[in-house]
């Protein structure tokens, strides 16, 4: 019991409240509920990214980083939720209107995402490059962090700075101990879960700035089906060994498969929605959830925020141009209106 309330937490609670900042921050431009589980799973990453990269190049324990990760997750849970109380409100009355107004065929697409959840874990097969657990369990055994080569057991000699300064192993494992399971448990059966909620929550946020709203309702068809061509596509590819990073249904918390499928994505999707016409308060929300993307993919694989970033800065570039283009063209147009 105390286990489940512990991962349901960091996993699905946090990321919640937290996000429901983002929805506040982008003036409520999204209220979609796949936004804000994806903006706050971002955010939590990023979190755990600053608090715990100093600790490990001070020689910290993985008992150490548990500690603090749940004094800090705890407070940045309580303080989200006392902020965006009425926000989270709103959000639940959103989704149960929504759910209202299903038509059988939109339950089915419901189904058939929640199906796709469940074999996730059924499919889960690591790949040659799957050093996560191996990693972990290095590190428990030898009470160090990334000093340590988890195939031969040789000492590095100092902190290995590659994984250190991506340490998505060390979320992992702090998670595994604070609920007090097996890390193979965590990875293999229980994240994959959670993890395609992300995913899905990017995929639904994604769709809606594609397919924007006409006040009719008439683009929820193509968001519909365009959330059952990703699901389609990656349960075809789920037998093709060689794909490697992209087996997200295969091997979800591979660092190089979390972040090509959901942290680069979700990337594109607020670089698409930020060229999108927002009032200032929405597009300063934006840019700061950009940026943290790129900690939050910092997480996942070396050199993740230079390479979020070379994404991010072109569509960035553009939309403030535009932005400012437009701006101009507005203000001509109210002159040429007040002079006449």
């Amino acid at each position: 019991m105390k286990t489940g309330l512990i991962l349901i937490y960091n996993l699905g609670l946090l990321p919640l409240v937290v996000g429901a900042i983002w929805v506040r921050l982008t003036a409520k431009r999204n209220k979609s509920l796949g936004f804000t589980i994806a903006a706050g799973f971002a955010t939590v990453l990023a979190a755990f990214l600053c608090m715990t990269l100093p600790m490990i190049h001070a020689g910290s324990s993985v008992g150490d980083i548990a500690h603090r990760w749940r004094v800090a997750s705890l407070v940045l849970g309580l303080v989200s939720t006392l902020v965006c109380v009425k926000t989270l409100f709103e959000l639940l009355a959103d989704w149960i209107k929504e759910r209202r107004a299903y038509d059988l065929k939109q339950w089915g697409l419901v189904l058939l995402t929640l199906i796709t959840i469940i074999l996730s874990v059924f499919f889960t097969i690591p790949t040659a490059e799957d050093y996560t657990l191996p990693i972990i369990q290095t590190n428990r055994a030898t009470a160090t962090i990334y000093e340590y080569n988890p195939y031969t057991g040789e000492a590095y000699g100092q902190i290995l700075a590659e994984k250190a300064n991506s340490p998505l192993e060390v979320y992992y494992d702090v998670l595994a101990t604070w609920a007090g399971i097996e890390p193979l448990m965590l990875v293999r059966r229980i994240l994959p879960v959670f993890l395609l909620v992300f995913f899905f929550g990017v995929v639904d946020y994604l769709s809606c700035v594609l397919f924007l709203e006409d006040g009719k309702g008439n683009r929820k068809k193509e968001r519909d089906y365009f959330k059952l061509a990703i699901i389609v596509i990656y349960l075809a590819i789920t037998p093709i060994y060689r794909l490697g990073s992209i087996q997200l249904l295969r091997n979800s918390w591979l660092d190089k498969t979390f972040f090509m499928n959901i942290l680069i994505p979700f990337a594109l999707a607020l670089i698409i929605d930020y060229l999108r016409p927002h009032n200032n308060k929405g597009r300063i929300g934006l840019i700061f959830l950009m940026i943290i993307v790129g900690f939050a993919s910092q997480l996942t694989v070396q050199m993740g925020f230079i390479w979020s970033m070379t994404l991010i800065l072109p569509g960035f570039i553009i939309g403030t141009v535009s932005s400012l283009v437009n701006g101009k063209k507005m203000e001509r147009r109210a002159e040429d209106g007040l002079s006449r």
